[in-house]
């Protein structure tokens, strides 16, 4: 049997105001936790709502990519006449000769970079 102990009672006096403030912020307290415990809940079915919807929509995603796939593979494969297939070379190298100017315009700012870096590292000297 344990032993028993001494439990000595404390009592602390309130005004009634103080009484009624503190129970005004214990309702508002428990308020609150409801009206967070009703949020989560929400949050909840929504988010497994989400989850549902977006497996629906990968599966239909997947069949989609069967289904075209099985197209085309029945479609036959297009000829291109040559004259087509000279301009697409000519497209080629207009997109080659786009990313060299990019390459130039890259250089020239990396160029002015340094200049700049150049002159405050001078100024702070």
């Amino acid at each position: 049997m344990a032993p028993k102990q001494n439990k000595t009672i404390i009592h602390i006096k309130l005004d009634q105001a103080e009484a009624l403030d503190s129970k005004r912020a214990l309702l508002s307290t428990q308020l609150n936790s409801i009206k967070l415990v009703k949020i989560m809940k929400r949050y909840w079915l929504l988010r497994s709502q989400e989850c549902s919807i977006k497996q629906q929509t990968e599966i239909r995603i997947k069949t989609l990519k069967k289904f075209l796939s099985q197209i085309l593979q029945q479609l036959p494969e297009p000829e291109i006449p040559e004259i087509l297939k000279k301009g697409r070379e000519k497209h080629v190298w207009q997109r080659d000769q786009e990313e060299f100017e990019e390459d130039e315009q890259d250089r020239q700012l990396e160029k002015e970079l340094k200049e700049i870096q150049e002159k405050l590292a001078a100024l702070q000297e």
